[in-house]
């Protein structure tokens, strides 16, 4: 929130939220070797905070030009901003920018997500990391967030009745897929807590 005084903006700091690099790692990668750009947020139906953005490498990973991905995080609420208690994930490889397909650097906003229910439906645009110079073209990715993405349990972004029988399996199996609250523990609350994100979704299993 900011208000104006005497055309100036005046932010206020108890209702904004710094996402710092410490908040928004990966695998494989140290503070400082991103830049975050151009964010969409979208608040979801059990008060998820969703940011789809563009995070810019500092050296390309597969080409000598410089590389962005379209990454993708998701706060469990508006007070756990402050934390790190954002889960992360990278909806595309690296990909190159070119001088005429700059996102993430100067311009080119091409990124937009919508929300329903609970499935966002993120769009973007990125260039083919084999042949950046041919261009760039539109992607459409769904995901599922909050309870849906607990009960997708073969992980094919829809929940029908194939989860349970996927989630029973990965749990026999020992599987961390089965983790469901992500304790590393593998025990019987996983499975109370599967039920529950499957029966809120779809019903009694």
């Amino acid at each position: 929130m900011a208000l104006s005084l005497n055309g100036a903006q005046t932010f206020l700091p108890q209702n904004t939220y710094r996402i710092t690099d410490s908040q928004l790692l990966t695998l494989g990668e140290e503070p400082g070797q991103f830049f975050q750009a151009m964010p969409a947020v979208l608040l979801d139906g059990e008060g998820g905070v969703n940011l789809l953005f563009i995070s810019h490498r500092d050296t390309g990973q597969l080409t000598a030009l410089p590389e962005v991905t379209v990454r993708f995080a998701r706060f469990p609420s508006i007070a756990s901003m402050s934390g790190n208690n954002a889960a992360v994930r990278d909806l595309t490889q690296p990909f190159p920018v070119t001088s005429t397909f700059n996102i993430g650097l100067q311009h080119n906003d091409y990124q937009m997500a919508a929300l329903e229910g609970c499935v966002i439906y993120c769009a973007y645009a990125r260039t083919d990391p084999a042949n950046p110079s041919l261009g760039s073209s539109i992607f459409v990715r769904r995901l599922l967030v909050g309870q849906c993405e607990l009960a997708d349990a073969d992980m094919n972004a829809r929940v029908n009745s194939a989860d349970p029988v996927a989630f029973l399996s990965a749990l026999a199996a020992g599987s961390p897929d089965a983790d469901v609250n992500r304790d590393g523990v593998l025990n019987a609350q996983d499975f109370v807590d599967y039920t529950a994100a499957y029966t809120a979704v779809a019903g009694p299993p």
